[in-house]
């Protein structure tokens, strides 16, 4: 997700960005592709990070990318690993070379970029049975996630309508459904846990994103500029439209069905 990175210059040039997660073919490398494009047409210096290690085929340019430090492939070539193991290797190998890699690269692009997209590997195994990207994220210093899915390619799928899932509304039935699954059932006592969690702090909302959808883009782009701090930016001219834009709020539930919802339902 979203959050701005604190540095001991973090008043004189601060620094913004956004984690890009999700499972492969969810659509990662195209967001950051377009979105590159959207921030550079409104004048942001923006950058995007590849920290996969096996994307050989982005539709962008990075400015930095960890295929310049290893690959999967080499892995696999050298030492002899199949293709999860090889992805695990790198991200380990990055998580040990941030400090003489991939922060000394970031703190040079600085002097040009303010704003990055790190593009994530997409494999969950990465994120849930290892800490390696963890150590990088904390490295990064307390980084939110959200998750842009794409819904209608799974719309088939759903349990529920699409605005269950983007409004987070009452997750009892969720967890209802999931003890439906004899896998997930023995998880209950967890599944409510986690659900209660989320209920009560307010931790996870989701957004739905059409990348090729100017319109679609400027609405996230003012729930991510709200979620980061991009929005009260030193030294970037705001004015009372602009801060109103990313209130909580200020699109009205009307504009947010027509937009986000109804276009998911036909």
């Amino acid at each position: 997700m979203m959050q701005r990175f604190p540095t001991q210059a973090a008043v004189e040039n601060p620094r913004y960005g956004q984690l890009i997660i999700g499972p492969p073919g969810s659509g990662k490398t195209t967001y950051c592709a377009e979105a590159l494009k959207f921030y550079r047409e409104l004048g942001r210096q923006v950058g995007v990070v590849n920290l996969d290690p096996a994307n050989e085929n982005m539709s962008y340019e990075p400015v930095l990318s960890v295929m310049e430090l290893i690959t999967v492939e080499d892995c696999m070539e050298h030492l002899k690993l199949g293709p999860n193991g090889a992805l695990m290797h790198c991200s380990e190998y990055l998580a040990e070379h941030l400090e003489d890699w991939l922060l000394p690269a970031l703190r040079k692009l600085s002097a040009t970029h303010n704003y990055f997209l790190f593009d994530c590997p997409g494999q969950i195994e990465l994120y849930t049975h290892h800490n390696a990207m963890a150590r990088v994220f904390e490295r990064l210093e307390r980084e939110r996630y959200s998750l842009a899915d794409l819904l209608k390619k799974h719309e088939t799928k759903l349990h529920f309508n699409v605005d269950y899932y983007t409004d987070v509304l009452d997750l009892k039935y969720l967890l209802d459904k999931l003890d439906d699954d004899p896998a997930m059932r023995k998880y209950h006592k967890l599944n409510a846990a986690i659900c209660s969690m989320v209920e009560d702090y307010a931790l996870v909302s989701f957004q739905l994103l059409d990348v090729f959808s100017t319109d679609s883009m400027l609405r996230l782009r003012n729930h991510i500029d709200k979620a980061n701090g991009y929005v009260y930016k030193a030294g970037e001219e705001q004015t009372v439209n602009s801060l109103l834009a990313c209130a909580v709020g200020a699109e009205t539930e009307a504009a947010r069905m027509e937009h986000d919802v109804q276009p998911y339902m036909e």
